[in-house]
């Protein structure tokens, strides 16, 4: 028979293998033409990139000064970001934020 696919990509993302099979339907008779003997084989898939996360620095940075010098303010703050998200990965989150200070 025809080469077919009996095992799904061992894989969801980034390259791996399945599995083709094929069987024999009848034996060779009468000095036919012998049947192959390799009845199954891997094949290589591809099932697209892998999901990237996003990575950020793990320490915040201040960005300006408090907002008052002394009875409470605020300060804003940034992280960066190290590498961005792809192909359906995690998003970053929050990169800015502000923080009380001068309290």
């Amino acid at each position: 028979t025809p080469w077919k696919e009996t095992e799904p990509c061992d894989v969801t993302c980034g390259v791996g293998q399945s599995l083709l099979t094929r069987t024999i339907i009848q034996k060779e008779t009468n000095g036919g033409r012998p049947c192959p003997k390799v009845l199954e084989r891997p094949r290589q898939c591809d099932q697209g990139p892998c999901p990237i996360a996003c990575v950020t620095t793990a320490s915040w940075k201040d960005v300006g000064v408090c907002s008052v010098t002394c009875g409470g303010g605020v300060q804003h703050q940034v992280r960066e970001i190290t590498t961005p998200p792809k192909y359906g990965g995690a998003g970053c989150g929050d990169l800015q934020r502000t923080v009380p200070c001068n309290e």
